[in-house]
């Protein structure tokens, strides 16, 4: 009896332990909610009563703190970069911080052409941790070095460097003196700009006689009065008409639609031949199997021309637009995000059973997929 009524009263005691326990939790928890909200009040409540010399004493403080997070930043895409740890999941760097690290278009171009200036001159990276080199100045000298290499004036590592030297603690209008500076003739970038949610502002810069012949056509097109801008409209329709793979696809299946319909036509026109009699159709069939015979055999002789004829790996136009293409670009799919890649770069056509393994090109083993993801997944393989 004793000791079951010590066990009640140790029963007891642990409810009332754990119901005060709870309290004590629940207080808790209370309490730090209440200090988050009156200490985020509080911060507000203390830049307001700061005075001058605190305010700007403290703004040194974040931006140092920026700096250095930045800093931590440009390493850690430097060494993705490095790696080309975005694969496979996107096929970019620029998808990559635009999609899931929430960078602008324009933000996301200039890192990407800082990491590339880094990994040519490596001495941009101390220059961009001490403030010297700003990340927009190191992204203008990538685009002015690019541009010198398209224009045949490649710059060697030393005069890189000395570029970069010449390029520190100076604005963005002062970059760009120093490029002109260099070569008077560096073409503009290409700027877009928009101007309403149908319409956007191009500039570019094109040569004198490309310009001639835009001219030359839109006074070809005189009679419907279009514009410059509906010239350039104008070929880019009939560009997506020769080259987009869709609709080639579909001005193959009508013509191939037009080519049964009249045979059939055909079939139905024309009347029935008066079957020969049996002597004259063997001294026929005979005479003509004698004559070919000849002609069979020296063409047997003669060797295929056709580079599709027999096990290649030569995709005929056939081929290539019976492969199904919903408009969505690259068919790659990141088998851990289940993201599909998208993109509509440098789309090719790669074999689902490597050819190497025996694939065929039928539809079937055929799939659409961009150049990155191609290489990567061939790589992967192998």
């Amino acid at each position: 009896l004793l000791l079951h009524l010590a066990s009640c009263q140790a029963q007891v005691c642990f409810t009332e332990r754990s119901a005060i326990f709870q309290q004590k939790s629940f207080f808790k928890t209370h309490v730090r909610f209440s200090v988050e909200i009156e200490t985020e009040n509080a911060d507000m409540i203390e830049f307001k009563r700061m005075t001058d010399e605190h305010l700007l004493a403290s703004t040194e403080q974040a931006v140092a703190k920026e700096k250095a997070a930045i800093t931590l930043t440009t390493r850690h895409f430097q060494e993705i970069y490095r790696r080309r740890a975005y694969l496979p999941t996107y096929a970019s760097m620029f998808e990559m911080l635009t999609l899931k690290y929430g960078y602008c278009a324009g933000s996301a171009s200039i890192r990407i052409s800082a990491l590339k200036l880094i990994d040519q001159v490596p001495l941009a990276q101390a220059r961009l941790e001490s403030g010297e080199l700003s990340m927009t100045a190191a992204a203008n000298i990538q685009s002015f070095l690019n541009a010198e290499k398209k224009s045949e004036r490649a710059y060697s590592q030393n005069a890189k460097i000395e570029l970069v030297e010449a390029c520190l603690n100076k604005s963005t209008r002062e970059v760009q003196k120093e490029f002109a500076r260099r070569n008077p003739e560096i073409e503009k970038r290409d700027v877009i700009r928009s101007t309403s949610p149908e319409r956007a502002r191009l500039e570019i810069s094109i040569m004198q006689a490309t310009l001639d012949q835009l001219h030359q056509l839109k006074d070809l097109l005189s009679h419907s009065d279009q514009s410059l801008g509906e010239v350039i409209a104008r070929l880019a329709e009939d560009g997506l008409d020769k080259y987009c793979p869709r609709r080639k696809a579909a001005r193959a299946a009508a013509r191939a639609l037009t080519r049964e319909s009249a045979r059939a036509q055909k079939k139905q026109l024309t009347p029935p031949t008066k079957q020969p009699t049996e002597t004259c159709a063997k001294t026929t069939v005979h005479n003509q199997s004698s004559q070919a015979a000849p002609q069979r055999a020296a063409i047997d002789e003669v060797p295929s021309l056709h580079a599709h004829e027999g096990n290649s790996r030569y995709i005929t136009a056939q081929q290539r637009h019976a492969v199904a293409n919903d408009g969505k670009g690259c068919t790659f799919v990141d088998e851990k995000t289940g993201r599909r890649c998208g993109s509509h770069k440098y789309l090719q056509l790669d074999h689902i059973m490597p050819f190497a393994d025996g694939g065929s090109n039928s539809a079937g083993n055929l799939r659409w997929m961009c150049g990155t993801h191609n290489r990567w997944r061939s790589q992967a393989a192998h």
